[in-house]
């Protein structure tokens, strides 16, 4: 069967550029695709970087329960994870790599999103198949690299919200992420291996 590895932890912890360095090293993993409703930007692939679809559709998918959470607003659209993706690791052993808030990846740890969401015999696939990253960093680090991204836009009191979010997140359910990895700067290799030998 396929695989599943979940990406989650602070904000400037480095998550896409380690998604981005794994997917270059770990070819046989691929991004899972989640649906956005709104209409492509120039370079994007539908099925690649998004499902786009329009908000009826969306709507739609998420009273079938198609959809394993709640759409929710990002930027300028609404995003959500269709659950054909995850049939993906389970029928076509096909390997996904999931980039998640970390409040969705204590429950997806704990085991109980895939038996709220799936099937008994297909939860217990999805559980063993997963292997849940938490990513961290200094403090000092997480800060220069929010700058260096956010530029002007910075606002550390935004991010000390998500912070002490994060950190909540972490003393309730810290027992949950077996798997926590420091990111630190410019040893994005080192990472990426630590990475991928946790898949081992």
């Amino acid at each position: 069967m396929g695989r599943l590895l979940i990406i989650t932890g602070f904000s400037g912890s480095g998550k896409d550029t380690v998604i981005e360095n794994l997917l270059i090293q770990k070819t046989s993993f691929r991004r899972l695709v989640t649906c956005a409703d709104r209409a492509p930007r120039k370079g994007e692939v539908h099925g690649v970087h998004y499902y786009f679809v329009s908000s009826e559709e969306m709507d739609r998918m998420h009273a079938l329960g198609e959809l394993v959470e709640k759409p929710l607003m990002y930027g300028t659209s609404r995003k959500a994870t269709p659950k054909k993706e995850f049939r993906r690791v389970i029928e076509e052993d096909v390997s996904l790599i999931w980039r998640i808030e970390s409040s969705l990846a204590a429950h997806v740890a704990s085991g109980h999103f895939f038996d709220e969401q799936f099937a008994p015999e297909d939860s217990t696939i999805l559980k063993r198949s997963s292997t849940v990253v938490f990513l961290t960093a200094k403090k000092h680090e997480l800060a220069s690299r929010r700058k260096r991204r956010d530029k002007e836009k910075y606002n550390p009191k935004e991010f000390a919200k998500r912070d002490f979010q994060d950190k909540r997140i972490l003393a309730k359910h810290g027992s949950f992420f077996k798997n926590i990895v420091e990111n630190r700067e410019g040893e994005i290799d080192a990472t990426v291996e630590a990475v991928i030998k946790l898949l081992k």
